[in-house]
């Protein structure tokens, strides 16, 4: 179905691979087992992040949030129907492959992710690996090796 001329139409296809198709052509007996295992894992690992990121990583955990939702939405996909049903097909100045919503949650959550890194990097951490208070007077963006930083 055409949405807009010669830019964005929706098409349902079935994509058996990761990202643009890769791994497709792993062989029936191992293409679920991976990428299932590889999603579960994922998962785990962004679960991983948002509970170790300080309070004041907003838009990291934002980010990662919708990174997390993308995961499940296309390992829900890929438990029901063995491939990722993607259906925008966007080809305005570039022919994209065909994604779905949750491959844009995964792509703005990473951006996200990257921006708070960028602006915004780790809080400083006791010797223990707790993050410092935002209250207290060691907790700052200061460099390392600076008087007012432990």
């Amino acid at each position: 179905m055409v949405v807009i001329d010669d830019a964005l139409r929706m098409s349902i296809t079935g994509n058996e691979g990761a990202i643009w198709g890769l791994g497709r052509d792993l062989s029936n007996r191992l293409k679920r087992p991976f990428f299932i295992t590889m999603s579960l894992l994922a998962v785990a690992f962004i679960i991983t992040l948002i509970r170790t990121s300080a309070p004041p990583q907003r838009l990291r955990r934002l980010g990662l949030a919708a990174v997390l939702s993308g995961a499940l939405g296309n390992l829900l996909d890929r438990i029901r129907h063995d491939f990722v049903v993607d259906f925008i097909d966007w080809h305005l100045g570039f022919n994209w492959p065909t994604f779905n919503v949750a491959d844009m949650a995964i792509t703005v959550g990473v951006a996200m992710v990257v921006i708070d890194l960028w602006w915004h990097p780790d809080p400083p951490r006791e010797e223990n690996g707790d993050v410092l208070p935002e209250g207290d007077p060691s907790f700052s963006q200061e460099q390392p090796g600076n008087p007012s930083h432990r």
